[in-house]
């Protein structure tokens, strides 16, 4: 799932979504082999203007993904964007109190 990667306003949106998916992954991460097969976004286009998240399926291992997913924030447009793995609610539910925990325990 990627997070803040903004939105374009052309006729094929899915399309320009994948286009930069398989760039940033070829250039970006440095991982040529690897490719987006699908780009969606989720839920509906949001009043405030931010980007909805956009889910991505890979043709390889998503860990050479994840474990690269920093490097793309040196580019410019992309310093805000994320690569977190896809989670189940309940997951995203332990990740989260995972965080907290974390920051209570760092004060």
């Amino acid at each position: 799932v990627v997070h803040n990667l903004p939105e374009h306003d052309v006729d094929n949106k899915q399309q320009a979504d994948l286009d930069e998916m398989n760039f940033m992954i070829s250039e970006a991460m440095q991982l040529p082999e690897t490719k987006a097969l699908t780009a969606k976004r989720l839920g509906v286009p949001r009043s405030d203007g931010k980007p909805r998240s956009l889910l991505v399926s890979l043709n390889k291992v998503r860990e050479q993904v994840l474990k690269k997913s920093g490097s793309v924030r040196q580019y410019e447009g992309w310093e805000r964007v994320y690569i977190d793995p896809d989670r189940t609610p309940k997951e995203r539910e332990q990740h989260a109190s995972l965080r907290a925990e974390l920051q209570t325990r760092q004060k």
